[in-house]
């Protein structure tokens, strides 16, 4: 009997590859997505050819340890970085805010706060508040 070999999500358990035997025991790209995806943490396992399954798109959002979506990680800083570098510029040639100011840093703050609405609208179609109002910077 024929096997296939699978790679199921470590967050859902959906299948998210897989590769008949013998050719998941030789085939160089398999063998290098398959250590990829153990080395992020999910399973493979082997079926019977003939059992029910199919591939499917993992609609979850993982976390890291640090708790922020991968999608997010080492990007948050940058785009924030990327929109005060901005902002620095155009202030740089208008002059009208005071560098090192309490209204620069406010203006700062602005930013930030528009930089995560952005990432949170893009990831998740909603904005999370705190208590207070504040945008949630998770």
């Amino acid at each position: 009997m024929k096997h296939v070999e699978v790679i199921k999500k470590k967050c859902c358990g959906k299948i998210i590859a897989a590769c008949i035997y013998p050719l998941c025991k030789e085939d160089d790209d398999w063998l290098l997505q398959k250590r990829i995806y153990l080395k992020k943490g999910h399973v493979a396992i082997t079926l019977n050819h003939g059992e029910d399954w199919k591939l499917e798109k993992c609609n979850c959002t993982e976390k890291t340890k640090k708790g922020k979506s991968k999608m997010q990680r080492g990007k948050v800083e940058k785009a924030e970085r990327l929109a005060f570098n901005n902002f620095d510029k155009w202030n740089e040639v208008s002059g009208v805010v005071e560098e090192g100011s309490g209204y620069y840093y406010e203006i700062l703050d602005v930013i930030s706060d528009s930089v995560h609405i952005g990432i949170q609208m893009a990831l998740y179609g909603k904005v999370n508040y705190g208590e207070e109002g504040e945008v949630l910077k998770e």
